[in-house]
């Protein structure tokens, strides 16, 4: 081999694609997807803000440098950055609340729900907080049924969703 040129071995972990090394190259070994899985999908609400993209909005809204919010938090500013960046996944729920807590966001507001939505897509699972509330609330699976069995559209979500909100089903304060 020439003097000055690297040797690369692959990696003995299963589980690796073929394409390693391009992947590797691209970044996609420490995000969890492949190059054919591109970062940015569409999503279906068509909001095009990734969860590293709102995390870096909000961070310089509060005008923190990256490396003082990551020592805020307890990360590394390195891994921080990735986050911030959508090339490693958000932390798990402890990190979550460590951040929202440094972004000053309050539970029960649009942004704090964000936070945690764009956080459990990109972790690929349901936000903590919605599977609390199907655990703690025997009615909502049946709920969730009845949506999917009678096929309920988005604009009837959206309109049940505003009449739960407009008080009508609130108990009368004594």
């Amino acid at each position: 081999m020439p003097h000055g040129t690297a040797r690369v071995r692959r990696p003995k972990a299963e589980g690796w694609s073929l394409n390693w090394l391009a992947e590797w190259s691209a970044g996609a070994l420490y995000s969890n997807r492949t190059l054919s899985q591109p970062l940015r999908m569409a999503r279906k609400d068509n909001m095009s803000e990734t969860f590293g993209e709102f995390l870096k909005r909000k961070r310089l809204g509060v005008d923190v440098s990256l490396r003082e919010f990551a020592g805020k938090v307890g990360m590394q500013p390195s891994n921080y950055c990735n986050v911030e960046s959508d090339v490693l996944r958000p932390p798990p729920p402890e990190g979550l609340a460590r951040i929202a807590a440094a972004l000053g966001l309050k539970k029960g507001t649009p942004d704090y729900a964000r936070f945690y939505d764009l956080a459990a897509e990109r972790r690929d699972e349901i936000p903590a907080d919605v599977e609390r509330i199907v655990k703690e609330n025997e009615l909502i699976p049946a709920m969730l049924r009845t949506v999917e069995d009678e096929k309920v559209t988005k604009e009837q979500l959206r309109g049940i969703m505003e009449d739960l909100r407009s008080g009508r089903y609130k108990k009368a304060s004594r």
